[in-house]
């Protein structure tokens, strides 16, 4: 779509026809904001193509719901927060596998 002569050149999805193509479904969105709720998170609400589902929660859910611990990090010269502290995981997070009884995230 962005190359010259292509037959695709200029012809954008809308944002309607992205979600149709990339996105979670409903049930899918659902699935994983119902998991959220269940971890004890708060503010859960997915975007309108379906792209991520946000989600407030407290250090403690978020570590046992991913199965992580969020550690505090020094500022350096190359990674800096101005004046808020850097908080990271401390390893990749896991997530549910899919199954009937638990919830899936795309």
């Amino acid at each position: 779509m962005s190359t010259t002569g292509s037959r695709l050149y200029h012809h954008y999805l809308s944002p309607d026809a992205y979600t149709a193509r990339f996105g979670a479904s409903r049930a899918e969105a659902g699935a994983v904001a119902a998991w959220l709720h269940r971890q004890g998170f708060t503010g859960v609400a997915a975007d309108a193509q379906r792209n991520y589902v946000r989600a407030t929660g407290k250090v403690a859910a978020i570590n046992a719901a991913f199965k992580i611990q969020m550690e505090n990090y020094e500022s350096s010269a190359t990674v800096n927060a101005g004046p808020y502290q850097l908080r990271a995981n401390n390893r990749p997070s896991a997530i549910p596998a899919r199954s009937p009884s638990r919830a899936t995230t795309t």
